[in-house]
């Protein structure tokens, strides 16, 4: 049996039918129908135009929804601002040695240098600490010996046997600036403390043991107890009830 081979005839689809006369397929240069130009209508169109010549590009200003969107915002911010300073509050203020710190900073030369100027050089010139806030709250229950131990000793020993020892994270190498550990420092103010409070009893026991005369170891006893008050007042947050209730036992 002959088989017969047939080709397919070619089949050309007819335009849609929502095909206007000017969308019609375009002859290419060898004659045959390619894809139809594209050609932008209505809000493509202008939206072209007003790309080419900025003169045609009007907008409306809708005023009364950019007020609403304002008022919309003012209120948002009034809302933070309140929060914003509601939480402010609760943090604690910088101690006064901290705020000096800074300060002594921005006015060394191998420091800040000065470099705020105008209205900027009033940001940490105020000495009240209760205008500032601070990031780094006190470890400590904030008695005064601790704080003397924890910056203004800790001050003292970065400017002598620090730079020795190079203790300490450095902060700023040029101003030889170094931060020390809050944890550290207020257990070495613990450990003086112990030890003066271990020691100060023994002494009073030797001072009047070596003195003969009954009114001299009255006077004595008060002395002693006036200072064993202050160190008790220097080295711990007591209150007076607590002062008073200690000295008179």
């Amino acid at each position: 049996m002959e088989l017969l081979q047939t080709q397919p005839k070619a089949v050309q689809a007819d335009p849609p039918a929502n095909w206007s006369s000017d969308q019609q397929p375009t002859p290419t240069a060898n004659g045959s129908n390619g894809p139809p130009e594209y050609k932008p209508q209505n809000y493509h169109r202008l939206a072209e135009i007003m790309s080419k010549d900025k003169n045609f590009a009007i907008f409306r200003r809708f005023d009364e929804l950019n007020m609403l969107h304002l008022m919309a915002l003012q209120a948002e911010i009034l809302e933070l601002r309140e929060l914003f300073l509601s939480q402010l509050s609760l943090i604690p203020g910088p101690k006064k040695s901290q705020l000096s710190e800074l300060q002594d900073w921005l006015r060394d030369k191998k420091g800040g240098k000065n470099f705020l100027q105008v209205v900027e050089f009033f940001t940490w010139r105020d000495d009240d600490t209760s205008s500032y806030t601070t990031m780094n709250p006190p470890v400590s229950e904030g008695d005064t010996f601790t704080d003397f131990i924890t910056y203004r000793m800790a001050s003292i020993f970065n400017r002598l046997p620090g730079r020795w020892f190079r203790t300490g994270k450095i902060v700023d190498e040029e101003a030889g600036l170094r931060s020390y550990s809050d944890s550290k420092l207020d257990k070495t103010s613990n450990v003086i403390a112990v030890i003066v409070a271990s020691t100060l009893p023994v002494l009073t026991i030797f001072v009047l043991n070596s003195v003969g005369s009954t009114t001299a170891r009255i006077g004595w006893a008060v002395l002693f107890t006036a200072v064993f008050a202050g160190i008790l007042g220097l080295f711990s947050s007591a209150k007076r009830a607590e002062l008073f209730a200690a000295t008179a036992t």
